[in-house]
This record gives C-alpha cells, structure tokens and sequence, in this order.
C-alpha cells in the first residue's frame, strides 16, 4: 500500500534558498519531495510540523511520500499566499 500525505505548502525560514535548490532541479519530482521530507523530519531543521507528525505516526513517516498543495514557499504560516512570489 502507498500512502501519501498532503501539507499546505512549505514553510521554511529562508525560502528564496529553498526555492534556488528547486530551481536546480526544475522537472525532479522525486528530489523536490525527497526534499520535502528532509525538511520536515532531519532535526537540524526543527520544523515543528515535522515533529507533530513523527509524534503522531512514529516511524511510518519514512513510507509516506510527502506532497504540497501549492508550490508556494512561505517563510511562516502567517504569510498571505496570494502573491505566489515564492513559486517553483
């Protein structure tokens, strides 16, 4: 069985170098959402959503494959969207 788990959109604290590293690999589905999980879960990133998950689906967060509604990238959760400045 797949499962795959969609979030909103990415949240990093510095999206402009997030989004250059997309921008390297403009068509590699597979490294941006490889790219998404290591931002959620390798603990020098300390996102806070990533460590909600683990705490509620342990170590089944390895087999998911992780997805974003938008490709929009926000530096927080309070930024409006609607601008799409941060694109990939």
């Amino acid at each position: 069985m797949i499962t795959m788990a969609f979030l909103q959109n990415l949240w990093v604290k510095n999206p402009i170098d997030v989004k250059a590293l997309l921008d390297k690999h403009p068509n590699d589905e597979g490294y941006r959402r490889s790219l998404i999980k290591h931002l959620l879960f390798i603990p020098r990133f300390n996102s806070l959503t990533g460590k909600r998950i683990k705490l509620a689906y342990g170590g089944e967060v390895s087999t998911i494959i992780w997805e974003e509604c938008t490709k929009e990238i926000a530096d927080n959760s309070k930024n409006n969207m609607s601008s799409r400045q941060n694109t990939y």
